[in-house]
């Protein structure tokens, strides 16, 4: 059998294959069945139409079924692949430490956890000691402490954003909030900064 779908997750070595199982002749369904049946070791998802009534019979296979009724949700599909997402991602936690500690001074989330070839979800689990989190940023104090002494009130966005970027960080924003300060903005033409006050 030849599913007619698969769709692998780019964290890991894991493909699920995706099978549409339409309305067919009665010995069509008991082919494909038993094509299922002898189907090991392979994760696979059948969309089965809800007028053949097998649905029970494809899980009993060990196989996840989508029942449709004239056409297959896409959503009904990204549930099931949430689902088995979730289990990898829970799985590839496993390996990770409780605490790591990036080398560079500046790094994006994503990037650290690209590094350990897992989901930004497991990363976001994790304490960074020797560095704060800012937004999806991490960033070491020191640096932080750079930052903020280039910065004043009454500084442009604009100028403060430029500061930032020369960091290597994207969100200034979330910056701005974490060394104190916020935007008071003048419409669209931009803004100055001003003392957070909580």
């Amino acid at each position: 059998m030849i599913p007619d779908f698969a769709f692998d997750y780019q964290y890991a070595d894991f493909r699920v294959y995706f099978e549409v199982m339409g309305f067919w002749t009665p010995e069509y369904v008991e082919k494909k069945l038993g094509q299922l049946a002898s189907v090991e070791d392979v994760e696979l998802i059948v969309a089965v139409d809800e007028s053949l009534g097998v649905g029970e019979e494809i899980e009993a296979e060990d196989h996840r079924a989508i029942p449709y009724s004239s056409t297959v949700r896409v959503k009904d599909v990204v549930d099931v692949l949430r689902e088995y997402e979730a289990d990898l991602t829970a799985a590839a936690g496993d390996d990770i430490p409780a605490e790591l500690r990036p080398d560079a001074d500046v790094i994006e989330l994503g990037d650290v956890a690209a590094e350990h070839g897992v989901a930004t979800d497991v990363i976001d689990e994790r304490t960074f000691p020797e560095h704060t989190r800012v937004g999806q940023w991490l960033i070491r104090p020191d640096v932080l402490t750079e930052i903020e002494s280039e910065l004043a009130v009454g500084d442009g966005f604009d100028e403060a954003e430029a500061i930032i970027s020369e960091y290597g960080v994207t969100d200034a924003g979330a910056v701005l909030s974490a060394v104190g300060y916020r935007v008071a903005w003048d419409g669209l033409s931009g803004g100055t900064l001003e003392e957070r006050s909580d």
